[in-house]
């Protein structure tokens, strides 16, 4: 009954799955990583409701209203060192293609943001904290749970300054932890080489991963396109695909930035608003979801709901764009 009922709603649209980290075990920190037991449990479900496409190919078939009833895509955001290890086998295990869109920083040496803000408070003597000139309380850290909600909070915060701003906070903590950058493990140019050599799909998700609204047109336009020539020269192929970080209209990125990932020479990008993908979804802004269970009649209720959910857009088409 499950099977028939997502078969029905499935017609004409296309459900983008989202995930980033996968860690063997979930950090006290951050709960909210799959991890991949989880993920093996959810693979497992997808095979069994759905084929799995790669995403370039589902979006032309949904374009030209040849896409079968029962199709997903599998997407990865940020670049973990991790994806190869543990996700690819799992992947090819099943047979299930994924596009990895990757920040492209990394390869310089710099971790991403969000780890490094994780590894500082973890490493954070029990106290106070004072981020001095923001508009932060002070954060009673006391015990386990009130490090975990200080530092949702703090990323949160972090996550919408312009890069500069956000970069010296992120160094005034490492010094208060004693942590470096470079301890963190990072996603190597080698690791995105094997994934695309096992062919799966590489796309661009900037240099920095920013806030696109709070950057000018300049640095939006080389955060997007940087990131794919970059990527590009790696693979020795062409990367057609781009995820906006963030991912919400309006909020994280708007008209102009969608102008930019088109300018830049990509055929579709990727956000976060949940919803299914229609053939009216413009290519430039495919909505992505991810089922988190806990199990299988919770996720068919989820993924059921998705179906019915508008997938809110900036409500522009390519054709305005040119």
């Amino acid at each position: 009954m499950i099977e028939l009922v997502l078969r029905s709603l499935s017609r004409e649209k296309l459900s983008i799955f989202l995930f980033h980290k996968i860690p063997l075990a979930a950090s006290p920190l951050a709960p909210y990583d799959l991890p991949y037991v989880d993920f093996l449990r959810l693979l497992d479900y997808v095979a069994a409701h759905f084929k799995v496409l790669p995403l370039d190919e589902a979006v032309a078939l949904l374009e030209s209203g040849k896409l079968p009833p029962g199709v997903a895509c599998l997407t990865f955001d940020d670049g973990y060192n991790g994806w190869v290890e543990h996700v690819m086998p799992a992947l090819l295990a099943r047979d299930q293609h994924a596009t990895f869109f990757v920040t492209t920083g990394q390869f310089s040496g710099r971790p991403m943001w969000h780890e490094r803000v994780e590894q500082a408070l973890s490493r954070l003597p029990l106290g106070s904290l004072r981020l001095a000139d923001t508009e932060l309380d002070t954060f009673e850290i006391f015990d386990e749970a009130a490090r975990q909600h200080s530092l949702r909070r703090i990323e949160q915060y972090l996550k919408y300054l312009p890069l500069t701003r956000r970069e010296q906070l992120i160094e005034y903590l490492e010094e208060l932890s004693g942590v470096r950058p470079e301890s963190l493990s990072l996603m190597l140019a080698d690791d995105v080489r094997a994934l695309h050599a096992k062919g799966f799909s590489i796309g661009a998700h900037t240099i920095n991963h920013p806030i696109l609204t709070l950057c000018s047109d300049d640095e939006a336009r080389h955060e997007i396109g940087a990131a794919r020539e970059e990527l590009s020269a790696m693979i020795n192929g062409s990367i057609t695909g781009f995820a906006y970080p963030n991912g919400r209209p309006a909020q994280d990125f708007n008209e102009r930035h969608v102008r930019l990932v088109r300018e830049a020479g990509y055929k579709y990008a990727v956000t976060t608003q949940w919803g299914a993908a229609t053939p009216q979804t413009s290519r430039l802004q495919i909505p992505r979801f991810t089922p988190w269970g806990p199990g299988r009649l919770k996720m068919s209720y989820q993924l059921a709901r998705n179906y019915l959910l508008p997938g809110k857009t900036l409500g522009i088409t390519e054709s305005v764009l040119v």
